[in-house]
């Protein structure tokens, strides 16, 4: 396009953690922050003004427990929040009809929080029994798109401006998640192992999906393992997949 700019990779990251622990009970916290930029915008034009700004921040409390010589139950809750405010120079001043450049800043929340519990039970020295269940909600909320060109055509719009209502880049969301899963780990002899297993997903704005798994293990000599395996897996959609809109790249 004739024009020339200035491209910085640079990335200026804090990154602490705390971690403590008492008998069963662990905490661990951790804090994330990145900014970055000036950067290559999201058309690959070289620019001057593109900001990048996002922080992260965990929280989680475990705990675990044994019962005797045969049982164990591990617990945990967590929170983990974030916020992305990416200030994006598309295209650099002078570009056709953007003076100023094409400026597109979206901006939200997120937050994930969930409860996950297992329990371990080896029963009759050969069967490690596992049985756990799994129950989180995610959001995406406090979005908004400040830019100065239509989203849905490119065409410019004036100054840079709040389109959030009619031009917001993704929808604000929530989705509820449950699994519950089972296990046998079972030492058929010294040489011979087998696993079974199942788990049950469901999304409140997915579906559900059941996915076995069946493992064979033969230590036929020292240092040696032949494995047979068969499983099935799934990956659930992100909420980008499903709730972008709007989005000119």
């Amino acid at each position: 396009m004739g024009n020339s700019g200035v491209t910085d990779f640079g990335i200026d990251r804090l990154d602490a953690g705390l971690k403590i622990g008492y008998k069963d009970l662990t905490l661990n916290t951790r804090l994330i922050r990145l900014e970055q930029g000036p950067y290559f915008g999201l058309l690959l034009a070289v620019n001057d003004e593109s900001d990048l700004d996002a922080w992260f921040a965990l929280s989680e409390l475990a705990y675990r427990h044994r019962f005797g010589r045969n049982g164990s139950l591990s617990a945990r809750t967590y929170l983990v929040q974030g916020m992305e405010d990416f200030y994006w120079e598309l295209l650099p001043e002078g570009t056709g009809p953007f003076t100023d450049g094409m400026i597109g800043n979206p901006s939200g929340e997120e937050q994930m929080r969930g409860f996950k519990a297992q329990f371990d039970y080896r029963a009759a020295e050969a069967h490690l029994l596992t049985v756990g269940a799994v129950v989180e909600r995610k959001s995406v909320y406090d979005t908004k798109h400040i830019a100065n060109f239509d989203p849905l055509t490119g065409a410019p719009i004036g100054p840079v401006q709040d389109i959030t209502e009619g031009g917001n880049y993704i929808r604000e969301e929530t989705r509820a998640i449950w699994a519950v899963y089972l296990q046998d780990d079972w030492d058929v002899t010294d040489d011979v192992n087998l696993v079974f297993g199942i788990r049950h997903d469901r999304y409140s704005d997915f579906g559900g999906t059941t996915n076995p798994r069946v493992a064979a293990v033969w230590h036929f000599a020292r240092g040696w393992d032949a494995k047979l395996m068969y499983g099935t897996a799934f990956m659930a959609p992100t909420f980008s997949a499903l709730y972008f809109i709007n989005n000119p790249a």
